[in-house]
């Protein structure tokens, strides 16, 4: 059984109503679906986005996706209980994913970019004949592909926070001793060095964070 993250670039035109919010609203650049059921006459999601309850609370009451909504403050954003008119995650996607053997990992994470982080679970054929159904249509990258042991990914690394973190184990920036600079990473990813260091702080924060949640006592590996 294997277990296989992509990130998949988006149109506006085509993206989830509230990947198109994230994509439109000064303020929130990010959004993560991290439990729902679609099989409830009104369908549920628990998500977490990267903005105040005040922001929030706007862009759900404009989505005519959503019926109701309950919001709670949390670390670094908001979370979102939603009652929703009709069951929709990733509609595109997961009419694929929905006739193959696979099924998505939470959370799928929209970002500002146009982005979609997704990971699915099954087995090498059923992933392998997915992604050739992928073809033309989806306009992804494979980021992750390895044997599933009940660990959950990092989730929400940007495409291009992953890139600064290959490009600064690349460069040796966590050697030790050190033997690569952020100038360096920034070379490597052809950009400021300010830009290149914030990408590389931010990357490191999320991944520190995701490890800790992880192992910390009453943590749960799976769906809690």
């Amino acid at each position: 059984m294997k277990r296989a993250s992509f990130v998949i670039d988006r149109d506006r035109e085509d993206a989830h109503p509230l990947h198109r919010a994230v994509i439109d609203t000064d303020g929130l650049s990010r959004a993560a679906v991290l439990l729902w059921d679609g099989r409830r006459a009104t369908p549920i999601t628990l998500s977490w986005c990267d903005a105040p309850k005040s922001t929030v609370a706007s862009v759900l009451d404009d989505l005519p996706l959503v019926k109701s909504h309950a919001l709670s403050a949390g670390r670094d954003g908001t979370y979102a209980f939603v009652w929703q008119r009709s069951f929709q995650l990733e509609p595109s996607l997961m009419a694929l994913v929905s006739d193959a053997a696979a099924l998505p990992m939470a959370p799928v994470v929209f970002d500002a970019d146009g982005s979609v982080a997704i990971t699915l679970v099954g087995t090498h054929a059923a992933l392998r004949d997915l992604v050739a159904e992928f073809g033309d249509r989806i306009d992804y990258t494979v980021t992750e592909l390895t044997d599933y042991d009940g660990s959950r990914p990092v989730a929400g690394l940007t495409s291009r926070q992953r890139d600064a973190l290959a490009a600064a184990v690349a460069v040796g920036f966590y050697d030790v001793p050190r033997t690569g600079t952020i100038a360096d990473v920034a070379a490597r990813l052809d950009c400021a060095e300010s830009t290149a260091s914030e990408l590389v702080r931010k990357a490191q924060a999320r991944v520190v964070r995701a490890s800790i949640r992880r192992t910390a006592p009453g943590s749960c590996s799976g769906r809690c």
